[in-house]
């Protein structure tokens, strides 16, 4: 999202593996491959989907909390 460019997929980033694993009700962390195969459903909107679920990560764990733009990050 910083880049502007909203196809962006940070794969192999342990957040989202985490929230990817608690969002898809999967058993195990993804893996590198997985991740990127359940990221395809959401081109052209990666970066969007990344951002949510890095909410969802800070959010489960108290660290982030919403406000008027948003999220904003605690601490």
């Amino acid at each position: 999202m910083a880049l502007r460019r909203p196809d962006v997929w940070p794969q192999g980033d342990l957040a989202l593996a985490v929230a990817l694993r608690e969002v898809k009700h999967l058993r195990v962390l993804p893996t590198r491959d997985e991740q990127q195969l359940l990221a395809s459903d959401w081109a052209p909107w990666r970066s969007v989907a990344a951002r949510i679920l890095w909410a969802h990560y800070l959010a489960a764990r108290g660290q982030c909390v919403p406000d008027n733009n948003g999220m904003r990050v605690l601490g």
